[in-house]
């Protein structure tokens, strides 16, 4: 191999070396700008009351409830801050139930068809955040998208929900 050769092998692999790299991030930034992750596809629920109702269900009546405070951008944990990611906010709500226990899973979906379920936070975080009762009651805090117009809180397999508005939206 000549040295001319040689030398134009070397000056090819420096510029493939330099500009690969950036070549690549620019593919991978269009690839996930231009395709947004799909919604879970939830269904609006039929029937729903305002917050703060009571409602009957299968013979236990349930009312879901706001404290002081519904959203918030952070959360005090014991040693430490958490600050929800931009187009997140947090969100607290209490559940009261005559019968004392939940009659199964607990999720809240808003109006862009996607689901949430209740954080595992501890109950007095959630209650000094929110400014809910630490008393018997349920609370429940969930991480959910500020762009949506209307969350429902739902119970189990219930058709029944509970509305609340987007104060917080952006």
């Amino acid at each position: 191999m000549s040295q001319d050769a040689a030398q134009s092998t070397k000056r090819k692999w420096l510029l493939f070396m330099i500009f690969a790299p950036g070549i690549f991030l620019i593919l991978y930034w269009a690839s996930l700008r231009y395709n947004p992750p799909a919604a879970d596809g939830v269904e609006m629920p039929q029937t729903y009351v305002e917050l703060g109702e009571r409602v009957q269900l299968d013979g236990t009546g349930y009312r879901v409830y706001q404290g002081t405070k519904l959203f918030s951008e952070r959360v005090e944990l014991p040693n430490n801050l958490a600050i929800a990611e931009p187009g997140r906010v947090y969100v607290g709500l209490g559940l009261e139930a005559d019968s004392g226990k939940l009659p199964g899973e607990i999720k809240v979906i808003d109006t862009l068809g996607s689901m949430y379920a209740p954080l595992d936070v501890k109950r007095d975080v959630v209650a000094s955040t929110f400014g809910l009762t630490n008393d018997d009651h349920d609370v429940f805090m969930f991480k959910v998208s500020s762009k949506a117009e209307n969350f429902y809180f739902l119970i189990g397999d219930h058709k029944q929900a509970w509305r609340f508005a987007n104060t917080y939206r952006e």
